[in-house]
């Protein structure tokens, strides 16, 4: 019999809780906020340095979506970026 907060599927592997699943969503929007804005006021600040508005603003901002994105893209799918060994080549 299986117990309440136990949640496999058929196959026996574990199913994620609405709890985590709330966890995952919160953490990866404010793993995107963070970028954004780090990667934003830093391109602002950089700009009000060295007088090159909007430049390094927009250049900052890219910057920061794409870490963003790179960092909850690892969080969520590690088999997307594992490496892969090179066809040809035995393994040590």
């Amino acid at each position: 019999m299986k117990g309440i907060n136990r949640m496999d599927d058929e196959q026996g592997r574990r199913r994620l809780t609405v709890g985590e699943y709330f966890s995952t969503a919160f953490t990866a929007a404010a793993t995107l906020a963070v970028a954004f804005a780090i990667g934003f006021y830093g391109g602002q600040w950089l700009d009000r340095r060295l007088s090159t508005y909007p430049w390094l603003t927009l250049l900052g901002l890219g910057l920061g979506v794409t870490a963003g994105f790179r960092t909850v893209l690892r969080e969520l799918a590690p088999d997307l970026f594992r490496r892969r060994d090179k066809p040809g080549k035995d393994k040590p």
